[in-house]
C-alpha cells in the first residue's frame, strides 16, 4: 500500500502486523517450522515486487488504446476445483 500511496497507512502497517502475528503464531502453536514462515513472507513480498514491476508492461500491451477490446484473468475455485478464468470482451 505504501508502494501506491506514497506513504504508510495504518491498514498497511496493520496487514503486516496481522501476517506478522499469524506467522509467529503458526510457529509457537507448532503448526509451522520459523524457516517455512520466513519463506512464505519471502515469498509473498517478492511476488508483490514481481506483480508491481511486471503489471505496466502488460497492462500496456493487452489495453491498446485505439481498440476497445478488454482482457481480464482471475483466479477461481468453487470448493472442488481451481483455476484461472479468462474473460475477453470484444
Amino acid at each position: 500500500m505504501a508502494r501506491i500511496q506514497g506513504h504508510f497507512t495504518v491498514e498497511g502497517i496493520g496487514g503486516y502486523v496481522i501476517a506478522a502475528s499469524t506467522g509467529a503464531l503458526r510457529v509457537y502453536n507448532n503448526k509451522h517450522w520459523i524457516g517455512d514462515v520466513a519463506f512464505g513472507a519471502g515469498l509473498g513480498i517478492l511476488c508483490t515486487k514481481l506483480a508491481y514491476k511486471l503489471y505496466e508492461p502488460i497492462s500496456r500491451k493487452m489495453h491498446n488504446k485505439q481498440s476497445k477490446r478488454t482482457n481480464t484473468v482471475y483466479p477461481y475455485y468453487n470448493g472442488q476445483q481451481g483455476g484461472l478464468a479468462l474473460t475477453i470482451q470484444l
